[in-house]
């Protein structure tokens, strides 16, 4: 009898942990002076890292995000970006220049691999 209560507690507990999600691929376009800039996030909650790709430049970077309900931070620099999990909002913050440019991003849909 107490093993049942005990794997029915263990059971209601796994339920209630959240399970973390693979990680997720975002393509931002942000409107900036010069036209729009095409910025790429790996948001890896469970490892609490983020990469930004920024396509044009070249640059690639692995930073450590941090992961809210409603939104993402991402300290990098020179720019931070704040992402918004609710509606997919950007906004890229420039502190040294005194510039914030605002965008929005779409989840890239996820293609079978062949490894």
């Amino acid at each position: 009898m107490a093993m049942l209560r005990m794997l029915t507690i263990l059971g209601a507990l796994a339920a209630a942990t959240p399970a973390m999600a693979a990680p997720v691929y975002l393509k931002c376009s942000i409107e900036q002076d010069g036209g729009p800039l095409q910025v790429n996030f790996v948001l890896d909650e469970e490892t609490s890292r983020v990469a930004v790709i920024i396509p044009k430049t070249g640059a690639v970077d692995q930073v450590r995000g941090t992961f809210m309900i409603d939104r993402v931070l991402v300290p990098r620099d020179p720019s931070s970006f704040e992402i918004s999990r609710t509606d997919l909002s950007v906004v890229r913050s420039t502190p040294m220049l005194k510039t914030t440019d605002r965008g929005f991003c779409k989840v890239e849909e996820f293609r079978k691999r062949a490894f």
